[in-house]
């Protein structure tokens, strides 16, 4: 949002002029979601609940480590790549990236320990409007995080197996705001869940940077957390 608006103004030698478009404040989105919020994701309590009781999630045996102990590992496609899989899953099994790429990492997981189920706590941006608070320019962190259960259903091949995974994760609506709220306002949700694989979908930030101001950085930003630190 803020690389989109700083390009304009770059580009417009006549931006002292131009009208600013602004959507719902980040207190405001806090305080709708408060007061009518828990009314409106109480039907999706027994979701939240199933996927809960259904799914393993489990992963690792609890214990205190530092981030010094972690392993980083990445996986980089190019740019050419990236577009040819982006068009090939939107226009044979009408999918969003997202969507495919959660699918994907499910199965393979899935695969790799011999399970039938599986949950994976997934990040979304939370930008969803299902009150009519429109949040598309405001800047803020709206995100959530909510489990999605995986399940295999036996099909007959990999693509049908891949279709019947993105219908599973389909059925989490609107990012998944309502686990949050049935969880952390309501407390009507009381199972707590274990070490598991998160999921965060970042974005495409092709449009961001699609302009003559702004490009990606290729140096080494350092770590995200001091290495002392322990989780």
């Amino acid at each position: 949002i803020i690389l989109d608006d700083l390009s304009s103004l770059l580009a417009d030698e006549k931006w002292k002029t131009r009208e600013i478009v602004t959507t719902v404040g980040f207190l405001q989105w806090a305080k709708e979601i408060r007061e009518k919020g828990p009314l409106f994701f109480k039907k999706e309590k027994g979701l939240w609940e199933h996927i809960l009781t259904q799914g393993k999630c489990e992963r690792v045996e609890e214990k205190r480590a530092s981030y010094k102990e972690v392993k980083k590992k990445e996986i980089c496609f190019s740019k050419e790549d990236t577009a040819l899989f982006s068009e090939i899953v939107w226009r044979h099994y009408h999918m969003k990236l997202d969507e495919s790429l959660l699918s994907i990492l499910g199965y393979c997981l899935m695969e790799e320990e011999k399970r039938e189920k599986l949950i994976i706590m997934t990040e979304s941006h939370g930008r969803d409007d299902f009150l009519g608070l429109d949040s598309s320019r405001t800047v803020g962190w709206f995100t959530s995080m909510y489990p999605i259960l995986l399940e295999k259903n036996k099909k007959e091949n990999w693509e049908e197996e891949f279709l019947s995974l993105k219908e599973q994760v389909r059925k989490v609506s609107h990012c998944g705001i309502g686990y949050g709220v049935n969880k952390w306002l309501v407390h009507c949700i009381e199972k707590e869940i274990g070490e598991m694989v998160c999921f965060n979908y970042i974005g495409d930030f092709v449009k961001a940077l699609d302009n003559r101001f702004f490009t990606y950085e290729d140096r080494e930003m350092g770590d995200d957390y001091s290495q002392q630190i322990s989780y």
